[in-house]
C-alpha cells in the first residue's frame, strides 16, 4: 500500500475539516452579519486565495465555446453562491452541529446523482453507506424524549431536580417548589 492509493481520501478528509471550520466561522459571523454579506466575503476571500494558487500552478485554459462558459457559470451559481447562501441562512436557524450533520447528505445526494446522471454504478457497500447516512441523520434528529418512556432530570446537565420530562407530549413540565412542598 502506498500513500498515492489514498491520496483522494486524504484530500476528502482535508476538505471535510475545512468545511467544519467554515461552519463554525459562519455560525459566529451569522450572529452579526447577513447571509449575503457572508457569501460576498466568502466569494471575495476565495477569489483572492484561489488567485494566488492559480498564479503559482495554473495554465490558462480559456473556454472556447459558449456551452463551456455556461457550465462554468452554473457551477459558480449552484456551488458557490446558492450553496453558500443557503448554508448562511440555515445556520441562523440551526445549531452548527445539526448543520454539519445535514451536510453529510452531500455525499448521499452526490452518489445518487452520479448514478442517475453519469451512470456510475454504486456497489453494495456504497448503498449500505448511503442508507447508514440517512439512518444516522434520522437518529441524530429524533428527539431524545421520543425514545425514552419518562425521565426525571436529576443532574445540572439535564436540568433542575424539579424538572420532569414526559415522553408522550415531548414537553418539559415545570414543577414549582411551592407545589412540591404542598404535596409533601
Amino acid at each position: 500500500m502506498s500513500l498515492s492509493e489514498y491520496e483522494g481520501d486524504l484530500f476528502a478528509v482535508a476538505a471535510g475539516i475545512c468545511n467544519a471550520a467554515y461552519i463554525i466561522c459562519a455560525k459566529q459571523a451569522r450572529e452579526e452579519l447577513g447571509a449575503l454579506t457572508i457569501v460576498f466575503g466568502l466569494t471575495l476571500g476565495g477569489a483572492v486565495v484561489a488567485g494566488i494558487f492559480c498564479l503559482c500552478e495554473w495554465t490558462l485554459d480559456v473556454p472556447s465555446d459558449l456551452s463551456t462558459w455556461i457550465i462554468l457559470l452554473c457551477i459558480a451559481y449552484l456551488a458557490q453562491f446558492s450553496a453558500a447562501y443557503l448554508q448562511a441562512v440555515a445556520i441562523r436557524h440551526l445549531p452548527a452541529a445539526v448543520l454539519a450533520l445535514t451536510r453529510v447528505l452531500t455525499a448521499a445526494v452526490s452518489g445518487l446523482l452520479g448514478w442517475v446522471i453519469f451512470g456510475e454504478v454504486l456497489n453494495y457497500l456504497q448503498l449500505i453507506g448511503l442508507a447508514l447516512i440517512v439512518l444516522g441523520l434520522f437518529a441524530a434528529q429524533t428527539k431524545k424524549q421520543d425514545w425514552v418512556s419518562a425521565c426525571a432530570c436529576k443532574s445540572p446537565i439535564c436540568g433542575p431536580p424539579e424538572c420532569k420530562m414526559t415522553a408522550a407530549s415531548g414537553n418539559l413540565d415545570q414543577t414549582l417548589l411551592s407545589e412540591k412542598s404542598e404535596r409533601s
